[in-house]
């Protein structure tokens, strides 16, 4: 009865990661309304889009209300050289270091049409595009690294609409 129960729970555990690998691979071929994909085929998300006790998130205000810690953006991580992707079609605007007044490291910004952009931070310091290359989901535009203030290998994905930094969740499927 106990050999029968450890193979029922281990047939159990091996159907639920099946399940997850499905859901994932599903997800990660999905596009949003914008035609947007996620950045890495499969991934962790390890911090969320919004305000964070985290101090060394920078100040931000979203929709009148003042953040004097607030992370734009999600991260993934699974592990340094993880391949990025472009999220949907554009062209990179910028590519490089730095990006922005507080340490990013290695970045990317691609501009995908109607005032919004798509930001990658802290990739290795090779990225494979640079400005006006034109991309699509397809485009592998850089791999997760540890760059700039960072805690350890991932990549912070953005999305800027119109000037505003918003939750990126909301342009992904």
């Amino acid at each position: 009865a106990i050999e029968a129960a450890a193979n029922d729970a281990a047939r159990a555990a091996a159907e639920e990661e099946a399940r997850r690998a499905a859901e994932a691979a599903a997800r990660a071929s999905a596009t949003s309304n914008y035609g947007f994909r996620w950045p890495e085929r499969s991934f962790r998300v390890t911090q969320e889009w919004g305000p964070t006790s985290f101090a060394l998130e920078p100040p931000y205000t979203y929709k009148g209300t003042y953040y004097p810690n607030f992370h734009a953006g999600i991260d993934f991580a699974n592990g340094c050289g993880t391949r990025i992707y472009a999220v949907g079609p554009g062209v990179v605007v910028a590519s490089g270091q730095p990006l922005m007044p507080w340490d990013t490291g290695w970045g990317v910004v691609i501009d995908h049409g109607g005032g919004i952009q798509s930001w990658y931070w802290h990739m290795q310091a090779q990225a494979v595009v640079s400005p006006g290359t034109i991309v699509t989901s397809e485009t592998e535009i850089g791999y997760e690294g540890s760059t700039g203030m960072s805690t350890g290998c991932h990549v912070h994905f953005a999305v800027n609409d119109n000037g505003v930094w918003e939750n990126p969740r909301n342009y992904l499927p």
